[in-house]
């Protein structure tokens, strides 16, 4: 499988001519030798003039050039007009050489052309990859009295994932993290779409979780498929124990450190136009208390299950031991975006 693998791509390198000059003399000797020995074997068994001709003419015009396949022709012709057949033969077979060249150049050509394209459209998703990551909030960064850890993972090139962090003018924090519906770069742009808004509504004075939500499904609502979108925003008090929240369709966030536990409601996702249904709710959480947003890549539960209540009991925990939790829970088979974010005081010392 291996010596399978290689020889296909360096059949792929000669067409796509990105041999290295070592390699491409080689294979330009062995086309030379290919076709004298062609010529030799039509001249001695003219029974088989026709395969020992044709086959070197198909290889010299899908490596070499269609030119040089045509200029071969007519000297293959008078070899194989040498062996003792009709006129109508003859004619027959210089037919054959020249759609042999024909067919060996349009399928070299077309091969090109699909590798070209498929390498300019790799250049793009790694370019648009490269830009949504500069439109993520850092690993780590401190907010007034809070702490937000983020981690983004995705499953393709790009993700329709998101989260966006602000402080506010009062020194409370903005959390906002969601998913767009479906993968690719539809619900990648879509999903770059909503982290600008995001940035714009802290621009324009818009720092309450409801109103976020509503101005976000104002302008996804109508846009067709892929344009369907989970969110949750929160917002702390400036001491970092209170907080409001508007949630559209996304996981509950969960709240650990004594007892885990979820808070607020789900409610509609954004984007189905005549429909929403979003209301501010609030919760406090205590000094020793953390605050855990995912998407529904990680955990789609509706509340804490045992097993993850058992896991989260532990005060120390940091996100490289959540992401760990995570990640032997995950459905491998339908592989998702993964987005983690982990709120906590920052004088806190378990979250590396």
């Amino acid at each position: 499988m291996r010596l399978w693998q290689y020889i296909d791509e360096l059949v792929g390198q000669a067409v796509r001519r990105e041999l290295t000059p070592v390699w491409s003399r080689n294979l330009h000797g062995f086309l030379v030798i290919l076709g004298l020995v062609g010529l030799t074997g039509a001249s001695i068994r003219p029974d088989s003039a026709v395969v020992c001709l044709i086959f070197p003419l198909l290889l010299i015009s899908f490596f070499e050039d269609v030119k040089v396949g045509l200029l071969l022709c007519p000297l293959f012709v008078a070899v194989y007009s040498g062996t003792h057949v009709e006129a109508l033969d003859v004619g027959l077979f210089f037919a054959l050489c020249i759609f042999s060249v024909a067919i060996s150049g349009v399928t070299s050509h077309k091969y090109r052309q699909v590798f070209l394209h498929s390498r300019q459209c790799a250049s793009r998703l790694s370019m648009a990859r490269v830009v949504q990551q500069t439109m993520e909030p850092p690993p780590r960064v401190t907010l007034g009295p809070l702490r937000v850890h983020t981690r983004m993972e995705v499953c393709h090139d790009l993700g329709g994932d998101f989260v966006g962090v602000a402080r506010l003018s009062d020194g409370g924090a903005l959390v906002l993290i969601g998913d767009v519906q479906g993968k690719g770069p539809q619900s990648a742009l879509t999903a770059a779409y909503v982290e600008g808004i995001f940035q714009h509504c802290g621009a324009v004075g818009i720092e309450q979780p409801q109103e976020i939500l509503e101005h976000l499904h104002n302008l996804l609502a109508g846009k067709g498929a892929g344009r369907f979108v989970t969110a949750l925003c929160l917002r702390s008090c400036p001491q970092g124990r209170n907080f409001q929240m508007a949630n559209a369709g996304h996981p509950l966030p969960i709240v650990f450190g004594r007892k885990p536990r979820t808070e607020g409601l789900s409610g509609l996702v954004l984007g189905l136009e005549g429909m929403l249904g979003i209301v501010n709710s609030s919760f406090e959480v205590s000094e020793d208390e953390r605050i855990l947003l995912v998407s529904d890549g990680c955990y789609d539960e509706e509340s804490v299950t045992p097993g993850l209540a058992n896991f989260l009991r532990s005060p120390t925990l940091g996100m490289s031991e959540i992401l760990g939790w995570l990640d032997d829970k995950a459905d491998r088979e339908h592989p998702d975006d993964r987005t983690v974010v982990l709120i906590e005081p920052s004088g806190s010392q378990g979250s590396i």
